[in-house]
């Protein structure tokens, strides 16, 4: 709710909320917005953490290129993706809505994809992640609409095509690989790439 812009709407909510009730806040992360809101919300909160905060998981393996052009991240998507797919479901991360339809098109010469991203319609990326979480689909090219939230099984690759713009955002992003199972709860290994160009220097370290 307080992502989707609602954190107002909450707050009165819970204004009008007898004082000694009891409350609980779950969220897969804890930034300081999050802290802020917590202590406004809360009376003497207790906090429960599972895992450490901040840190990648270690069932994922991390892979970093520098590539000279957009069009070598192209050339390296398009030659891989067989081999990735043949391991397991890949999700495939782009900064924008355009970035994602631009490169999906340039992906489907070699296999089918999907996409998700806000400007969609939502039986459409309800459908196109249905698609993927079936496997119906091998890979999913998507803003970071997908990078959580989202709970899909078996995905061995994320491919961060273009970078994160912090931490917490590639946390999001590569933990969507390497999960455990909820069915048979067998712990799953990932890998993860992310593109660079030599334009992306400035960016923090990850």
């Amino acid at each position: 709710m307080i992502q989707f812009g609602f954190a107002n709407q909450v707050t009165q909510i819970l204004q009008n909320l007898r004082p000694d009730r009891q409350s609980l806040l779950v969220s897969a992360t804890f930034d300081s917005r999050l802290q802020r809101r917590c202590q406004e919300w809360m009376n003497h909160p207790t906090r429960i953490s599972i895992g450490k905060t901040g840190q990648s998981s270690k069932h994922v393996t991390q892979h970093v290129l520098c590539l000279p052009d957009p069009h070598a991240k192209i050339a390296f998507l398009k030659e891989t993706l067989p081999t990735f797919v043949n391991v397991g479901r890949t999700l495939v991360f782009c900064a924008t809505k355009h970035g994602v339809e631009d490169l999906a098109a340039e992906l489907r010469t070699v296999l089918p994809v999907e996409t998700l991203h806000g400007d969609r319609h939502p039986m459409d990326r309800k459908a196109a992640l249905k698609a993927f979480t079936n496997g119906d689909i091998k890979v999913l090219v998507a803003t970071d609409v997908a990078g959580r939230g989202l709970d899909i099984p078996q995905v061995s690759t994320v491919v961060n095509f273009d970078p994160p713009k912090n931490w917490e955002t590639h946390l999001h992003r590569i933990g969507r690989s390497g999960r455990l199972s909820a069915e048979d709860q067998k712990q799953h290994e990932g890998s993860a790439y992310t593109l660079l160009l030599p334009s992306n220097g400035d960016l923090p370290r990850l």
